[in-house]
């Protein structure tokens, strides 16, 4: 049977384990997409998507269909936890122009490029960053998630970019 987002939230408290499956099986290669961008390899990948999802189930309490589509909690559940999984391994950097998913090149990873970005960017456009860049989505799954147009999320993208740029320049000559 096809459910409809709203109601497998309001359907999953009736029946979890079916309903738990339906959003597994809708939600799971969107998941396991953004797990696989920042994980070494599949094993880590798919431990990435069990996490994920457990913190789905235990969270559904925590959805508000005020705030963000199901589709919109979900992928944030997702970009939160892959986030602190690129923290926790210090992949992302930033070289001068250009962010950089750095997953396989451990010799240059830069910390301080994140935290940078991170304390001086919006929750939103480093989000926006990081789902762009590390984990690829194109501007048409950025504007369903930020529920915006294909052409404010490139223009939200290209401001933000520029914004990352002029942060990092700005750290740069202060640690000169």
């Amino acid at each position: 049977m096809k459910y409809q987002d709203k109601e497998l939230v309001t359907k999953y408290y009736e029946n979890k384990n079916e309903i738990f499956e339906v959003i597994y099986n809708k939600y799971k290669n969107l998941i396991y997409y953004m797990a696989r961008r920042v994980a070494r390899c599949k094993a880590d990948a798919d431990d990435l998507v069990q996490e994920i999802f457990m913190k789905i189930s235990e969270n559904m309490h925590t959805f508000n269909d005020n705030y963000a589509s199901f589709k919109t909690w979900i992928v944030s559940i997702a970009k939160n936890h892959t986030v602190d999984y690129i923290k926790s391994k210090q992949h992302v950097i930033l070289d001068n122009d250009i962010v950089y998913s750095a997953i396989d090149v451990s010799s240059v990873v830069d910390n301080k490029m994140f935290d940078c970005l991170e304390n001086n960017l919006s929750e939103k456009e480093l989000e926006f960053l990081v789902l762009k860049i590390a984990f690829g989505f194109t501007h048409r799954e950025l504007a369903e998630v930020y529920d915006m147009t294909i052409d404010m999320s490139k223009k939200f993208l290209k401001s933000t970019k520029t914004k990352a740029k002029e942060e990092w320049k700005k750290y740069e000559k202060s640690i000169r």
